[in-house]
């Protein structure tokens, strides 16, 4: 999800765009509802000023007036149906609404578009996640995998996803791949060792809990009994 401010690198020529720089600066402090307000007094000058609606779809979206956000994004799309941003929006928009199917409807679009974005592909799989179609899911992760092949998170995603699939071998390749590009990620020593122990291999998983104890892993209490439990 993106705001667009790129007026702010020149000269403001009409008062529209002004408008449009303020609210960018209270949009930063947080003041989201104060951002809207100057948003609007541009749209009211400019119908069709595309920043100043995207924008404001943008603050709608930070406090969760999705169906406000859905009408200034359709109008964006109107005017510029190539704006694959705006696609991605509106696809954040529907997911939180729960309105799944239309949310996977318009990031199609977004990769259509811009089919090399592993944002908007890693979006799409979540939404496929969110609604457990993990082996339609699983394809977008072998995708953003081979666009960003030294990101460990792309790599922990896919091993989640081959976890509910029972295919638990495969997703230890991926979380030792995930430990080999960040070795300091407690997270990944737990989920393999979960893995671990899906396949009967309980001493490799406790060490690995025992690890992700070291690392500093929040769920101490919870590690601790799980290993006496497994490796007791």
């Amino acid at each position: 999800m993106f705001s667009f401010f790129s007026l702010l690198g020149c000269k403001s020529q009409n008062n529209s765009d002004e408008f449009v720089k303020n609210a960018y600066e209270f949009e930063q402090q947080g003041n989201y509802q104060k951002s809207i307000d100057l948003l609007s007094k541009a749209i009211q000058k400019e119908p069709n000023h595309l920043n100043a609606l995207f924008n404001r779809a943008y603050n709608y979206i930070l406090i969760e007036q999705y169906d406000k956000a859905i009408l200034d994004l359709n109008k964006v799309v109107e005017i510029n149906p190539k704006d694959d941003e705006a696609y991605h929006n509106l696809s954040i928009c529907y997911k939180n609404l729960k309105n799944y199917y239309k949310a996977i409807e318009l990031i199609n679009k977004s990769i259509e578009l811009n089919p090399t974005s592993d944002d908007y592909i890693k979006f799409r799989a979540g939404i496929n996640w969110t609604i457990k179609n993990f082996e339609i899911a699983l394809p977008d992760y072998d995708k953003i995998i081979s666009l960003k092949p030294n990101n460990p998170e792309y790599y922990a995603l896919r091993a989640f996803t081959l976890e509910e699939l029972n295919k638990y071998e495969k997703a230890i390749l991926d979380y030792n791949k995930a430990i080999e590009l960040d070795e300091t990620d407690y997270r990944m020593f737990y989920d393999r060792g979960n893995a671990y122990l899906q396949l009967g291999k309980g001493e490799k998983a406790c060490s690995d809990w025992k690890i992700a104890i070291e690392k500093d892993d929040p769920r101490k209490d919870e590690l601790i009994e799980k290993i006496n439990k497994n490796c007791g």
